[in-house]
């Protein structure tokens, strides 16, 4: 008897894939933000011939041919695409071999389910959960002094990154390389990519804008203190810089954890719907 996932073939995205991928429907969905982008950020680097990749492609192709996609970062996160429950199982032998010691699995909860069944005792699930994401072509906009972080909000930004970590994902503040965190918050001041609003005088909230490209912007790691919550910093933040961001990219995006109901509230107040239902996955392996 065949195995489910065994007829299917697991190998690198060749250039002429990478040029079928982003004219596929299922991966300029808005929920395919992120992959999209990334799709596009390695063809240019493969049709140049020159740069770093941020990750390797993987396509699953069964008699019809490519039916779903997997990008493992290489900053230990796993996309995958839209497909099959028999691709996500066929990615098993990739994910339990080069590309183990990934750290977070996101993708549509069918391949997402299957790869995950596949990991068997391999890898223990941190944490498991359903992860809206969220888009907004139109903010409902509401005036809020906004302003770039500087090197001077490094110390508030770090705090606020492990508090944050411990109240979404459940990372404990212990577990956390302070001195990568730190690198890479300054890093992203430096790339003009951390916004602020202050109460006070001090900082009250951020956010961060991820990864972006022709399917648009993405928007992560929002944080409000806790003594200035339900007070509609974060949704005005949020809302003001999706503002900025759609003057050059056609939609922002951003995911959430399905049980954080004020956060969808706040999001969903700005402007934002749900286009897609995805599965998230926090891994140690073992």
């Amino acid at each position: 008897m065949r195995r489910r996932g065994e007829a299917r073939r697991i190998d690198v995205l060749s250039l002429q894939e990478f040029e079928r991928s982003l004219d596929s429907d299922k991966l300029r969905h808005p929920s395919q933000l992120f992959l999209y982008n990334q799709l596009a950020v390695e063809h240019d680097r493969l049709t140049r011939g020159s740069g770093d990749p941020s990750g390797r492609f993987y396509g699953c192709r069964d008699a019809d041919g490519l039916d779903c996609i997997a990008f493992f970062s290489s900053t230990r996160s796993l996309v995958l695409g839209p497909g099959s429950a028999e691709s996500g199982t066929a990615f098993r032998r990739i994910a339990l071999g080069k590309e183990r010691g990934f750290r977070i699995l996101i993708g549509p909860p069918e391949p997402t389910t299957a790869l995950l069944e596949g990991l068997g005792s391999k890898a223990r699930i941190d944490l498991d959960r359903s992860q809206p994401f969220l888009c907004t072509e139109a903010p409902l906009v509401e005036p809020i002094e906004a302003r770039l972080a500087t090197l001077q909000d490094t110390a508030w930004l770090v705090r606020a990154s492990l508090q944050l970590n411990e109240e979404d994902l459940l990372i404990s503040a212990k577990t956390v390389d302070l001195e990568l965190l730190r690198t890479r918050i300054e890093q992203r001041i430096g790339e003009s990519r951390t916004w602020l609003v202050d109460a006070g005088g001090r900082p009250a909230a951020k956010l961060e804008i991820g990864n972006e490209g022709p399917a648009g912007a993405l928007i992560e790691g929002v944080f409000t203190e806790p003594s200035h919550r339900s007070t509609g910093l974060a949704r005005r933040l949020v809302a003001e810089v999706s503002r900025r961001l759609l003057q050059e990219s056609p939609r922002v995006g951003l995911h959430v954890g399905r049980s954080n109901e004020p956060a969808i509230r706040a999001y969903r107040a700005a402007g934002f719907v749900e286009v897609a239902d995805l599965r998230l996955a926090l891994l140690l392996w073992k």
